[in-house]
């Protein structure tokens, strides 16, 4: 591989549409596509400047000209995958969730690891510059010590289903939780002060009538002693608020509209501060960390498959505290 050229192959035209958009704007990488409806393809070749295409993943992982894949498929095809690019030598980056178990993240990360390949994980919430902000201002002491944390931002109605695989338990591994709420344990996680310690959930499904759950709590207690909570549901309105970090001299309010604003103590004031953060195109920047940690021959914390394996370690307790109904302490 030359030093900045990157043969990058997006595999899976949904979500990864907009994976394909980031790659084609960037200098040096060649892109490729790969996807099993033509039509996408078709799609992708009208609007992008697309080197070539692929319809197996065996031919895209066998082609000499991709150094690197990015996987946006269903999630029970996230392991095989993985550890054939894996065998084939190719850098991998997963979007989430990065497996359906711990089992298989494990499998996958062993097997990167053993092949001297990248294995990556895609959560473009870590790039979200309102929850890196709210960070920054938590570590700085704003709101002084964080004892709530609570993150809103997966309630959303389903008025016609994304991907049809979504509602099937045996390819998504779970439903809303794993699906979708996997963003809001990633956020939990980054505004938190702490990692989690344990976690309790409850989850059901009448609404949707799906296999699994279309609606779900998480309540969460970190290592330092502070609360979590996320509802994650497919069958309600839109949430008003992003997040909400309380602390013992403050909040940090996320509003989907209005964007950041920090409030002094409500028990000795009513002031508040609205703070302006840059908008910031979440896909163009995870893709951007996966071309750079290639061509730098390291993997960029941010999407490391570390991270992405302990949100799915969160989600993997939050299911058996559902099935056993008690509280999961972590580690597994």
């Amino acid at each position: 591989m030359e030093k900045d050229r990157v043969g990058m192959c997006v595999i899976g035209l949904g979500v990864g549409m907009e994976h394909a958009r980031a790659y084609s704007k960037m200098d040096g990488v060649e892109l490729y596509i790969c996807d099993t409806d033509e039509a996408r393809i078709a799609r992708a070749r009208s609007e992008l400047a697309v080197a070539g295409a692929f319809t197996s993943i065996d031919s895209a992982l066998s082609a000499g000209e991709v150094d690197a894949v990015d996987v946006n498929l269903p999630n029970s095809m996230h392991a095989p995958t993985a550890i054939q690019a894996a065998r084939r030598m190719k850098h991998c980056m997963i979007e989430k969730p990065l497996a359906t178990t711990l089992s298989e993240a494990d499998s996958m990360i062993r097997e990167a690891k053993d092949r001297g390949t990248m294995l990556a994980t895609a959560e473009n919430f870590q790039f979200s510059p309102f929850i890196n902000k709210a960070a920054e201002l938590i570590r700085s002491g704003r709101i002084g010590r964080v004892f709530l944390v609570s993150v809103l931002d997966q309630m959303w109605p389903i008025r016609a289903w994304p991907t049809s695989w979504w509602s099937r338990r045996d390819i998504a591994g779970g439903g809303v939780l794993i699906c979708a709420g996997v963003h809001a344990v990633r956020t939990l996680r980054m505004l938190g002060t702490s990692e989690i310690a344990s976690v309790y959930a409850i989850g059901c499904n009448i609404s949707l009538g799906i296999e699994s759950e279309d609606t779900c709590l998480l309540s969460a207690e970190f290592e330092d002693g502070a609360l979590g909570s996320i509802p994650a549901s497919w069958a309600t309105p839109r949430s008003s608020n992003i997040f909400e970090v309380y602390g013992s001299m403050g909040s940090i309010i996320h509003k989907r509209e209005g964007g950041l604003t920090i409030l002094a103590d409500s028990r000795v004031s009513d002031e508040s501060e609205n703070v302006v953060v840059p908008e910031v195109d979440t896909y163009d920047e995870e893709c951007r960390a996966f071309v750079s940690s290639i061509r730098l021959g390291s993997l960029d914390d941010r999407i490391s498959a570390g991270l992405g394996r302990k949100d799915l370690e969160i989600v993997e307790a939050a299911y058996r505290s559902i099935s056993e109904r008690q509280v999961i302490k972590l580690p597994l």
